[in-house]
């Protein structure tokens, strides 16, 4: 496959399929990606932004805060549906 396609759906179809808008995901998948890539430049800029170095920062906490907003958004979606679909399940208790 080469990586050309690595996904069966395209990453954008797979993200709104799980509730999150088309916009919101580009952007996140910009901003996270930016952050994995080692670019020589991302390195160069990782003291002037307060990020990386491994200590408290508010950047790094607004950082961490937007991920775990993220996650939890995924993980509610994901849960309401698997009620919707074993709803038979869920009555039985």
């Amino acid at each position: 496959m080469k990586g050309a396609t690595a996904y069966l759906y395209p990453l954008e179809d797979i993200a709104s399929k799980a509730g999150v808008d088309k916009q919101i995901f580009r952007w996140l998948y910009l901003l996270l990606s930016s952050h994995v890539h080692g670019l020589p430049m991302s390195f160069y800029r990782m003291g002037e932004q307060e990020r990386g170095r491994g200590v408290h920062s508010d950047v790094e906490e607004g950082y961490t805060s937007l991920c775990l907003s993220f996650s939890m958004s995924l993980l509610i979606h994901a849960r309401d549906e698997m009620t919707g679909l074993f709803e038979d399940v869920a009555s039985e208790k």
